[in-house]
């Protein structure tokens, strides 16, 4: 399991990644985790929500 964000902002956004790959989180214990708004990592919550078939910001 990896994780990577490409973006000006990764160093901002990769953690989320780090603690779910740390901890072995699946993409629903992600999804269904708290993504403070606005901020950019809602970007990846959005991006597990589109692998489940649940995103609503295409």
């Amino acid at each position: 399991m990896g994780f990577a964000v490409v973006s000006p902002s990764a160093t901002d956004m990769i953690m989320e990644g780090v603690i779910a790959v740390k901890h072995g989180l699946t993409i629903e214990e992600i999804s269904n985790s708290i993504h403070p708004h606005p901020t950019l990592t809602e970007t990846i919550l959005g991006a597990f929500e589109d692998a489940e078939g649940l995103a609503l910001h295409i």
